[in-house]
């Protein structure tokens, strides 16, 4: 049996660079790899992530998360709130993004969850 997954919130600058960097760690475990696949502008990624300043913010919040396996990363995913979207068309829904991992649907089960309820948690 293998070790269970925690996910936990991005809360530092460490965690931050294992965010972006995710994309191309999980990338090089995949087989075969897509010959068309070019890596983001990290710098972009980082301010549409709300790491840096982006008018979006203003009337948004975002939910990083990491998804970790015996001390590796094994998956990502961003969670957001659009105020906006929410007040225009009266509802309470959120949207995600930037989701990753290996490919092992108790990861992706545990991002999710998590991302439900707004935290990390133990899966």
């Amino acid at each position: 049996m293998s070790a269970p997954v925690v996910v936990r919130p991005v809360s530092s600058w460490w965690d931050r660079r294992r965010f972006n960097d995710c994309l191309g760690g999980l990338r090089s475990v995949r087989k075969p790899r897509d010959p068309n696949w070019v890596p983001p502008i990290l710098a972009q990624e980082r301010e549409l992530l709300g790491w840096g300043s982006h008018p979006f913010f203003d009337n948004a919040e975002i939910a990083t998360l990491l998804a970790e396996r015996d001390g590796r990363t094994v998956g990502r995913l961003a969670v957001v709130v659009n105020h906006i979207h929410n007040r225009k068309y009266n509802e309470l829904l959120g949207f995600f993004g930037f989701f990753e991992c290996v490919n092992d649907a108790s990861v992706a089960r545990a991002l999710f969850q998590a991302g439900r309820h707004g935290s990390g948690s133990a899966a």
